[in-house]
């Protein structure tokens, strides 16, 4: 059976202390009611079926906070996975000051935010502790009411313009923005012998009835609380939890007198009156909901997603200049949170910058028929319907302000009205990011439902909206008596080396097959294993291999530092990453590289193949990149300043532009990969008709300091597009993004398909209907690098099953595939000696 613990605590600062919540300095020096840490920690027996929940009367829970929680409760119970902690806030606006860009600090006996983080965190760990150490087997069910508690809080007016708590009294006023959801989720908690021990109630609504007091304050979480225990039992534990409410608060824009009065009628407060209404929809539901009778299936997933960057506009600049001079006529300190965020807005807008690039953690937990998801942001209702409404689960909690610092997310309507929390001084991640805040949430809620019990959830989502519907069964693929290792181990018992003998180093191949030849194209070098782009005798090469036999039949140096051509000489420096495509029935082109990083910016270029004569015409030629800058030569400052101007925030650098995914065609164009391996930059283009030009279609890519290099993408059977990214920061496993129209891509995430992976080129690629994923485990054989990989197939990209799985202290790297009439092919990088073990390239037939 499930167990369950709950605990909790009092977290009201033990001296005075600055207030969170408003534009201006408030201290507390005493509390109307305690402020309440509780935790409800869930263990379903495995690592990835457990969660601690921590709920807080904060304002927002910082990074800061969890992670000194996280780090706390490791220290005592390491078994529990640390993204299994899981913080939320109640956003009352009566909770404690915890960071220090908010508020200039007074002196005094004021508490300092590191002090008042330092005494929430030491409480808060302390109850998930005890909460861990209280779970004993109970039962659970979930069940749905409604009770009003907030309402829109954005008046409109005939001009389009919209204002938080506008006045609806006046001639112009058209409307209110948005929806407003008086939904009620509950999941409850029993004795084996049925006693109510715990509710989570889920409510759209921030704790801001009284939100400028100068004392502390849970606001009607308080009267909740208190409710509830009189209605159900004094021990009774609570988990207050927020919903969407971004644009929601429990004050009025109409009826504001009427509610008044009828208060008064009743001789209730506000928050006494919202906490009956809660009491009566959970008595309600509490007469027809009932313990789940079996075991109850539990899993958890915890992504980390970057959300596209939002652009300032010119009058979004103006309005926050505007609001600055406003604050400081005021008297408001230049050095408040208010004045410095708005100078920040139009010093970015002046810099030409967007706002920042927002990561964030998204977390999901099943429990039986129900979903919990949850999102760091104050974010706009609407979101949070269209989870609720998409999601495959009988139950969705959408929880905000959960797992790290929160700002506004607001909707394309909100952002036409303008104002406060929609403008970016306050809402930094614009709709787009909302829209792929959404997509990602829905995806890891299918990956959960629709993956079989005790197994990890892997993607089934159509991203261009799909139905959520479960994948096809993969089992006929592999036989049930399959073994990876020993398929593998056949493949290379049968590569050949491709090489002249004269090379000593050697990597990163392609080729295509004609009429029976296999065409190898790769770098190599005769002086030292390895490879490099400031090594300028590292030159491309040509191989033709008859497939039949596994013979090598000619070699060909094809591109090298100052090799003379009949209409031009290349400048010293190495040719890099070769690629080749069939351009005609006579033609092939091979591309490649020439760079010499620090000396000048790389150049692509491309010379073709007679297959008719069997060898190259020599001339070379200029490719060119098109974006929407312009077309220019393929050089990597215009693919840099492309992604700039979308909100890239690396490195500029003047070498590593390659088509690192080779050739792909899909309705009848010829598709690539373009990554900056040295910058961290990925983009889905298309080749021309000439075939001499690369336009950019979409780029994904992850401007932080977790760099995403060598990508693969591949098509799948809905029309979305699926790419897979090496990583070469954090924990260097890859990611994956998707995208309805290969434009528009969902921030990267890490799936559990792919993990204790290592920084190495991944492939992907479809044959027959049938999906091949590749990628490089990071487990060593006789601790050589890159000496296990795996492949993965699938029939729709997104249920998968181990097909072959690579091990040789050999090291088996950067493998290509590639399908010639009944039989796919591979090249593959290998060596004996060196630490990189790029010393040749082996050729051979898969399958």
């Amino acid at each position: 059976m499930l167990k369950i613990g709950w605990s909790s605590c009092d977290i009201t600062p033990r001296s005075p202390a600055l207030i969170q919540g408003q534009m201006y300095v408030r201290i507390g020096r005493d509390a109307a009611d305690p402020l309440t840490a509780t935790a409800l920690a869930i263990d379903g027996g495995t690592p990835t079926s457990v969660a601690i929940l921590i709920s807080c009367d904060l304002t927002a829970v910082s990074d800061e906070l969890q992670d000194a929680v996280r780090a706390r409760i490791g220290e005592e119970i390491p078994d529990v996975p640390r993204e299994a902690i899981i913080m939320a806030a109640t956003h009352t606006h009566g909770g404690p000051v915890i960071d220090h860009d908010s508020y200039p600090h007074p002196g005094g006996d004021v508490m300092t935010a590191d002090e008042v983080l330092v005494w929430i965190a030491e409480r808060a760990a302390k109850t998930s502790v005890e909460a861990w150490k209280n779970r004993v087997p109970r039962r659970i069910g979930w069940a749905f009411g409604h009770a009003v508690v907030g309402h829109n809080r954005r008046a409109v007016y005939t001009d389009g313009s919209a204002v938080m708590y506008g006045s609806t009294n006046r001639p112009d006023f058209s409307h209110v923005e948005g929806y407003e959801d008086h939904s009620l989720d509950m999941l409850f908690v029993w004795e084996p012998e049925g006693q109510l021990v715990g509710v989570a109630l889920t409510i759209p609504c921030p704790s801001q009835v009284e939100e400028h007091l100068e004392q502390f304050t849970a606001d009607f979480w308080h009267d909740i609380r208190m409710e509830l225990r009189q209605r159900f039992g004094q021990h009774l534990q609570v988990l207050p939890l927020c919903g969407a409410a971004g644009d929601q608060s429990p004050h009025f824009l109409l009826y504001e007198r009427q509610e008044a009065e009828m208060l008064q009628r009743r001789g209730l407060t506000q928050r006494q009156e919202i906490a009956a209404r809660v009491g009566d929809a959970v008595a309600r539901a509490l007469l027809c909901t009932h313990p789940d009778c079996g075991d109850t299936l539990v899993s958890r997933t915890s992504r980390r997603l970057a959300l596209s960057p939002r652009a300032i506009t010119q009058e979004e600049r103006d309005w926050a200049e505007g609001a600055h001079r406003e604050a400081l006529e005021r008297g408001e300190k230049p050095d408040l949170w208010w004045p410095r965020a708005l100078q920040d807005v139009v010093e970015r807008f002046d810099r030409g910058d967007p706002m920042p690039v927002c990561e964030a953690e998204l977390h999901v937990l099943r429990l039986g028929d129900a979903v919990l998801a949850t999102n760091p942001f104050e974010l706009y209702l609407d979101f949070g319907l269209q989870i609720k409404a998409r999601s495959p689960a009988a139950q969705t909690l959408v929880v905000q302000l959960a797992g790290g610092t929160g700002f506004y997310l607001p909707t394309e309507r909100a952002v036409r009205g303008g104002h406060y929390g929609a403008h970016p001084v306050v809402a930094p991640v614009g709709p787009e990011g909302g829209h792929e805040w959404v997509a990602a949430t829905l995806d890891a809620i299918d990956a959960m439902f629709s993956a079989p019990p005790n197994e990890s959830p892997v993607s089934t989502r159509n991203k261009s909206g799909g139905d959520g519907k479960t994948s096809m069964p993969q089992t006929t693929l592999v036989p049930s008596d399959w073994d990876p290792k020993d398929a593998a181990d056949q493949v290379m018992d049968n590569l050949v080396n491709v090489c002249l003998p004269g090379v000593k180093g050697a990597h990163d191949s392609d080729f295509v097959v004609v009429d029976g030849k296999a065409y190898v194209v790769y770098m190599a070098n005769d002086v030292q294993a390895g490879e490099a782009a400031t090594w300028p005798f590292i030159y491309s090469a040509l191989s033709i291999v008859d497939v039949a036999t596994n013979t090598v039949e000619q070699t060909v140096t094809f591109a090298a530092s100052e090799k003379v051509y009949d209409n031009a000489t290349l400048p010293v420096g190495a040719c890099f990453v070769p690629r080749i495509l069939q351009k005609d029935e006579q033609t092939l082109r091979c591309f490649f590289a020439s760079e010499n990083p620090g000396v000048r910016e790389s150049q692509t270029w491309y010379i073709d193949f007679d297959l008719i004569q069997k060898g190259f015409k020599w001339q070379i030629h200029r490719a060119q990149i098109e974006t929407d800058l312009g077309v220019f030569p393929m050089q990597p400052q215009h693919f840099y300043r492309h992604a700039a101007a979308k909100g890239f925030e690396g490195e500029q650098r003047d070498y590593g532009l390659y088509m690192i995914d080779g050739f792909k065609v899909w309705d009848g164009r010829v598709y690539t990969v373009l990554n900056n391996f040295a910058s961290g930059q990925n983009a889905l283009a298309v080749l021309n008709d000439d075939l001499d030009t690369f336009t950019v279609i979409g780029d994904y890519f992850l401007p932080n300091a977790a760099k995403l290099t060598e990508s693969a993408s591949q098509r799948l059977p809905d029309g979305t597009w699926c790419a897979i990214s090496r990583q070469e920061g954090d924990d260097q496993n890859y990611m994956f993004a998707e995208s309805g129209d290969g434009v528009h891509w969902t921030p990267h995430e890490y799936r559990p398909l792919v993990s204790h992976s290592t920084n190495s080129k991944p492939t992907f690629d479809c044959f027959d209907g049938v999906y091949y994923l590749g990628w490089q485990e990071a487990t060593r054989i006789n601790e050589v690098r890159r000496s296990v990989f795996n492949i993965e197939v699938s029939r729709d990209g997104r249920e998968w099953v181990r097909k072959y799985r690579f091990e040789s202290d050999k090291s088996f790297q950067y493998p290509t595939f590639r399908k010639y009439e009944d039989a796919i092919y591979l090249t593959v990088t290998q060596g004996d000696s060196s630490d990189s073990h790029k010393e040749r390239i082996m050729f051979g037939r898969l399958e």
